[in-house]
């Protein structure tokens, strides 16, 4: 956050706010990526206009919160174990669990897995 503090508030929220909505953008986009799926603009154009009346984005948006980029560390962490790059994937689930507590979760799906580089990625 710190190079938003030289912002003014209103300029700071605005900034936190395109960041967020790139961030969910990006999310949404790796996902479909890396499950095959090739959206048309006609099925677009519901799943956005009824992202823009959800309650939980609305929050998000007034209150600045951390889930947008939470949600882009996670994806990024389930593609690249996908992908095979397990210390990747432990670097980004551990990124996210400095952001908050409940993505550390994911140290405990990899440690029953005994992938110890990605236990290794996330410590790290």
């Amino acid at each position: 956050m710190l190079p938003l503090a030289r912002l003014s508030y209103p300029d700071a929220f605005l900034a936190w706010n395109l960041l967020s909505l790139a961030a969910l953008a990006a999310a949404v986009l790796l996902t479909a990526r890396e499950l095959g799926l090739r959206p048309t603009p006609w099925t677009l154009f519901p799943v956005v206009a009824l992202a823009l009346v959800c309650g939980p984005l609305h929050a998000q948006v007034l209150q600045g919160q951390w889930n947008a980029a939470l949600l882009l560390l996670i994806a990024g962490a389930w593609a690249a174990d996908r992908r095979g790059f397990p210390v990747l994937a432990g670097a980004l689930a551990g990124s996210a669990a400095a952001l908050k507590l409940f993505p550390g979760l994911l140290l405990l799906y990899f440690a029953l897995r005994r992938d110890w580089r990605a236990v290794g990625g996330w410590a790290a």
